[in-house]
């Protein structure tokens, strides 16, 4: 794709998209689960959290089949504090591509967040571009933008350029996707199914690689801090495959056995004293184990911001519904109180879960603040 087609593409269409279809409502906003628990810490946090340096990731077509992966884009915004009359002014930089800046306005009185954003015109006036609804993703160290064009609903995500997400060598190891194909950054050096293909440097999350012929080539990636995965966007594919992602599990940090050792000599057995040790042990008592994990298997509902929320958990699934409606489905992982998962739209998210002694009534409550109050109806 040409760089000025796909500046146009993934800015006007993803981030700053312009009006073409029937808009998204505020309501809409309000009733999906993606937006709607995250509304009042965005409306808190937002403004001091806007500032800084992102790369923008969306939906992009499995290198493997399957659903999409939400994966780095070429794009990386910088958004600078805002001046006195609370504009952010911004730069868009598209790799190998066009350059854009103008200005953010982040209006948190509206029912949803909606960003706006302005640029020059040709006779160096500031008019609207575009908008998007906006809210903050927040975990105990780190947040994210998930951001949804009101022209359309498109979806994107804005990930700080930080220690947290890009620590120093967050990209060394060995790597190796479900098809087979295995990377290996070692030192400036990129080898690819333990053949080496060239040397490489990294910028953000850019990796150019360069090959003994000179010539070079690019790739996108990030880490995924909930699975540990590698994400990583490849400019082509596979039987002309265009632009495509892949998700790479972290080899080298496989556990390896260990050399064996020899016995550690048998100590003496110490000479009794005192009172004598028993010698057999009397029948165990009937007692009843606690469980390990939270159980929490079944139908449960409630009321959210004056919709019916109804969410059936079973086995590793979830599914949800709002008012009658399908909203969203997904895989969880339940480790004592706490619930991790991952929804159909490429969500992460986690949960402590407070479960009274009757098992009827289960609290969930958000890294954001926000609580869902659930009663069970059915097991």
């Amino acid at each position: 794709m040409k760089a000025k087609n796909f500046f146009t593409a993934l800015i006007l269409a993803i981030l700053f998209a312009s009006s073409s279809f029937a808009e998204i409502a505020p309501v809409q906003v309000l009733q999906d689960p993606r937006f709607s628990p995250h509304i009042p810490a965005t409306k808190l946090h937002g403004a001091s959290l806007l500032p800084g340096r992102y790369i923008v990731a969306q939906d992009t077509p499995s290198r493997t089949g399957g659903h999409p992966i939400v994966s780095p884009t070429r794009l990386i915004v910088e958004i600078m504090p805002a001046d006195s009359e609370g504009r952010y002014p911004f730069r868009a930089d598209v790799h190998g591509g066009t350059k854009a800046e103008g200005y953010i306005t982040l209006d948190l009185d509206a029912e949803a967040p909606v960003l706006t954003s302005y640029t020059r015109d040709k006779s160096g006036n500031y008019g609207v571009l575009s908008r998007v609804y906006a809210v903050v993703l927040q975990s105990d160290v780190d947040y994210a933008w998930l951001m949804g064009t009101v022209s359309d609903g498109e979806m994107a995500f804005m990930f700080p350029v930080s220690k947290i997400n890009f620590p120093e060598g967050w990209y060394l190891g060995e790597w190796k996707c479900e098809d087979g194909t295995q990377l290996t950054f070692s030192g400036n050096k990129l080898s690819s199914n333990g053949q080496e293909i060239g040397t490489f440097t990294v910028e953000d999350d850019r990796i150019t690689v360069t090959a003994p012929d000179g010539s070079t080539d690019t790739m996108y990636a990030m880490r995924n801090p909930t699975s540990g995965t590698l994400i990583v966007t490849f400019t082509s594919g596979p039987n002309g495959m265009g632009e495509n992602a892949a998700a790479f599990v972290n080899m080298s940090r496989t556990p390896r056995p260990s050399a064996p050792q020899p016995p550690a000599p048998k100590p003496e057995a110490p000479k009794p004293s005192g009172p004598e040790m028993p010698t057999e042990f009397p029948p165990m008592p009937e007692v009843a184990m606690p469980s390990q994990n939270v159980n929490i298997e079944g139908v449960w509902v409630a009321d959210y911001n004056g919709h019916q929320f109804v969410t059936q958990f079973k086995g590793s699934n979830y599914y949800g519904w709002i008012d009658g409606q399908p909203s969203e489905m997904g895989i969880i992982r339940i480790e004592g109180s706490k619930i991790t998962g991952r929804n159909n739209h490429g969500v992460d998210f986690t949960a402590e879960l407070e479960l009274d002694p009757s098992g009827k009534r289960l609290d969930m409550k958000f890294p954001n603040g926000n609580t869902i109050h659930y009663q069970k109806v059915e097991q």
